[in-house]
C-alpha cells in the first residue's frame, strides 16, 4: 500500500500559516487589551473627575448647611447626587467590573466603585430627604406656640428610618474596604469618606429617633405631661447636680405650656425610699437615694432617676408624668444663646451672666425662701421664651448639640415603645452613655457631701494611663482625678451657710466634700485607689452593670488632692481609655500620663 508523503515545502507553509494565525490572535488580543486599558483609563479619569466634583459639592453642602442656606444646600445636594451617580455609572462598565478581578489594580477599582455607589446612595436617600424635611420644618407654618410642626415630623418617620438604614449600610460597606491594599490617593479618599459617614451617622440617627418619639411625646396623639428636672451643678450629683426645681409642661400638638412648678422644699424627706433602690447604689452613695428629692440623680441609672422623679411628682401633684427630662443650667445657657437676653424679676438674664446670676449670687444675698421665689420666676421666664414659638428651631438644635454630647440632657418615657428608642440615644443617661461609649470607656461621677453650693469653687481635671505591669499581659488602667478647692481662705467665715453648708453635714464651712466614684468597663477588675500617692481604702460595688470604686475627700480652701483609681483589664487587648464624667459648670481637661508599675 502506498504511503502519502508531505513535502518539506508543505510543512513549512503549514508552520508559517499557524504562526501567522497565532500572531494574528496575539495581535488581536493585544489590540483588545490595549483598547480595554485605554477605555479603562478613560473611565478612571471620568470617575476621578466626577468624584472630585462630588467632593466640591459636599463642601458646598456643608457650608450652606452651616449658614442655613436652603437654596445653596438644594443646589449642592443636586450636584452631589448628579456627580456621584455619574461616577457610579462609570464604575458599572463591564470593562471596569472585569478589571476588578485583576491583582493590584482590582482592589483599587472595586474601592472606587463602592465609594461612588455609597456616595450616591447617601446623596439621594439621605441628604435629599433630610433637606426636604428641614425646609418643611422651617417654612414658618408650624402651629402658633409650637416648637416645631410635629405633623411634618410624624409624616417623615419612615423616611428618616430608611435614611438611617442607608447610612448604616454605607458604613458597613466602607469599613470592609482594606485600605492597606490601595494606592495612597484611593486609600485617602476612602478614609475621608468613611470618616464623613461616621460623623454624619449620629446626626441621622438622632433625626430618625426624633421622628420615632417626638411627635407622640409632644402631644400628637393627645395631651402629654413632661416633667422637667433642673439640676444645679453648684451642688454636684452623678447626673449633674441636686434636683432643685421641677417644671411640669403640658404638651398638645407640639405646643408646650408650663402647668405647674415646684421647688425641692415642696417635697418632704422620707424615712424609706420612695421606690426600691439597689443595694449597690446605697453602698456607693448612701441611704439618701430615694429618701430626699435633691438626691434623685445620685444614681447613674437614669431610668431609676426618672422613676424616682415620677414617684416624687405623683406624690406631690397627684398624677405621674408621661416623660421625665433632666437638664442643667448650661442647657438654659444654650437656649439664651439663641433667644438673646430675657427679662426676669431678678434682672436681665443672658448667656454671659447666667452662671453667676443663677448659681452664685443668690446664695450670697438671698435667703432660701427668696431663692425659691427667684428661681421660680426665672425658670418660668426662660421656659416662656422657649415655648413661645419664636425661637429658630434649627439654631436651637445647633446650640443644644454640645450640651447633649456632654450628657447635660437626659430623657425617659413612661411609654415602653418610646423608652425603647430613647434607651439607645445620647439622652439615655450616664450609665447608658458609658455603655454606648465602648468597652474602654470609664465614667467619673462626682457627688457633693458639703450640703452647700461650694462646687462653683471646685476645679477638676482628669487623666488616664495604661501600663504593662502584669505577667499575664493584662493592662493596668489608671484614672486620676485631681480636685482643687479654689475658694478664698476665709470662705468659712465670710460665706453664708447656704453657700458653705455651715458645717451641718460633717464638712467644715469653707471646705468642699466630694465623693468620687469611677465606673470601669464591664468585667474589669478593681485594683485600688491611691490618694496623693498613698494607698487608701475605697468602697467597691458593681452598680448599673459596671464595677465601681468610690472614695470621699474633704478639701480646705486652696487645697489640692489627686485620686488615682486603678483597674485591671479583663483581657490582653490594646486599650485606649476614654473618660465620661458628671456634667460640670466648666468642662475639665482630660489628659494622659505614664503609669508607674512600682
Amino acid at each position: 500500500m502506498a504511503t502519502a508523503r508531505v513535502s518539506r515545502g508543505d510543512s513549512t507553509r503549514d508552520t508559517r500559516r499557524r504562526r501567522r494565525i497565532v500572531w494574528i490572535v496575539v495581535a488581536a488580543v493585544l489590540a483588545v487589551v490595549v483598547t480595554a486599558l485605554a477605555w479603562l483609563a478613560f473611565r478612571v479619569l471620568q470617575a476621578k473627575d466626577e468624584l472630585e466634583a462630588a467632593v466640591a459639592a459636599s463642601d458646598q453642602l456643608t457650608a450652606a448647611a452651616g449658614d442655613a442656606d436652603f437654596d445653596g444646600a438644594r443646589d449642592a445636594v443636586s450636584a452631589l447626587s448628579r456627580h456621584s451617580a455619574a461616577a457610579a455609572s462609570v464604575a458599572t462598565d463591564p470593562v471596569w467590573r472585569g478589571a476588578e478581578l485583576l491583582p493590584w489594580l482590582g482592589p483599587n477599582l472595586s474601592a472606587v466603585r463602592t465609594a461612588a455607589d455609597q456616595t450616591h446612595s447617601i446623596a439621594s436617600d439621605v441628604a435629599a430627604p433630610l433637606l426636604d424635611l428641614a425646609e418643611r420644618l422651617a417654612d414658618g407654618t408650624k402651629p402658633a406656640g409650637a416648637l416645631l410642626d410635629i405633623a411634618v415630623l410624624a409624616e417623615s418617620r419612615k423616611t428618616l428610618a430608611a435614611a438611617e438604614e442607608v447610612v448604616d449600610e454605607a458604613l458597613d460597606e466602607l469599613v470592609d474596604i482594606d485600605t492597606r491594599a490601595l494606592l495612597p490617593p484611593v486609600a485617602d479618599g476612602v478614609k475621608r469618606l468613611t470618616s464623613a459617614v461616621k460623623s454624619a451617622r449620629p446626626l441621622v440617627a438622632a433625626a430618625a429617633d426624633a421622628g420615632a418619639v417626638l411627635p407622640a411625646m409632644l402631644g400628637a396623639d393627645g395631651p402629654r405631661t413632661i416633667l422637667v428636672m433642673l439640676q444645679n451643678n453648684a451642688e454636684l450629683r452623678t447626673g449633674g447636680g441636686i434636683t432643685g426645681t421641677f417644671i411640669a409642661l403640658e404638651a398638645d400638638q407640639g405646643v408646650l405650656t408650663v402647668s405647674k412648678q415646684a421647688d425641692s422644699s415642696d417635697f418632704r424627706p422620707r424615712s424609706t425610699p420612695i421606690v426600691p433602690i439597689p443595694a449597690s447604689t446605697e453602698k456607693l452613695y448612701g441611704s439618701v437615694v430615694g429618701r430626699f428629692v435633691q438626691d434623685t440623680s445620685l444614681t447613674p441609672d437614669f431610668p431609676l432617676t426618672a422613676q424616682l422623679a415620677s414617684a416624687w411628682w405623683e406624690q406631690y401633684a397627684g398624677s405621674a408624668p408621661d416623660a421625665v427630662v433632666s437638664i442643667d443650667p448650661i442647657v438654659l445657657r444654650a437656649v439664651l444663646e439663641v433667644s438673646g437676653p430675657i427679662p426676669t424679676p431678678a434682672g436681665e438674664l443672658d448667656a454671659d451672666n447666667m452662671v453667676d446670676m443663677l448659681l452664685v449670687e443668690p446664695y450670697f444675698r438671698l435667703d432660701q425662701k427668696q431663692q425659691t421665689a427667684m428661681f421660680t420666676k426665672v425658670v418660668r421666664s426662660v421656659f416662656t421664651a422657649l415655648t413661645g414659638g419664636d425661637l429658630d428651631t434649627f439654631r436651637l438644635a445647633e446650640a443644644l448639640a454640645a450640651p447633649i454630647a456632654q450628657g447635660r440632657v437626659s430623657a425617659w418615657s413612661a411609654h415602653p415603645d418610646e423608652q425603647s428608642v430613647l434607651a439607645t440615644t445620647a439622652l439615655a443617661g450616664p450609665a447608658a452613655r458609658q455603655q454606648a461609649a465602648g468597652r474602654h470607656a470609664y465614667a467619673v461621677y462626682l457627688n457633693d457631701t458639703t450640703g452647700g453650693k461650694m462646687d462653683t469653687f471646685l476645679d477638676v481635671d482628669f487623666s488616664t494611663g495604661v501600663g504593662a505591669c502584669r505577667e499575664d499581659h493584662r493592662r493596668t488602667v489608671e484614672v486620676t482625678v485631681t480636685l482643687t478647692n479654689t475658694a478664698p481662705t476665709d470662705a468659712g467665715r465670710r460665706f453664708p451657710p447656704l453657700m458653705t453648708g455651715g458645717g451641718n453635714f460633717g464638712i467644715p464651712a469653707g471646705h468642699i466634700g466630694t465623693t468620687v466614684a469611677v465606673s470601669a468597663p464591664a468585667r474589669a477588675f478593681i485594683g485600688g485607689v491611691a490618694v496623693d500617692g498613698e494607698l487608701a481604702g475605697q468602697v467597691d460595688a458593681e452598680d448599673a452593670g459596671f464595677p465601681v470604686s468610690a472614695y470621699s475627700v474633704d478639701l480646705a480652701p486652696g487645697e489640692t488632692t489627686t485620686l488615682a483609681f486603678r483597674f485591671i483589664a479583663p483581657d490582653t487587648t490594646d486599650i485606649t481609655p476614654t473618660v465620661l464624667h458628671t456634667p460640670l459648670i466648666v468642662e475639665p481637661s482630660i489628659g494622659t500620663h505614664t503609669v508607674d508599675c512600682g
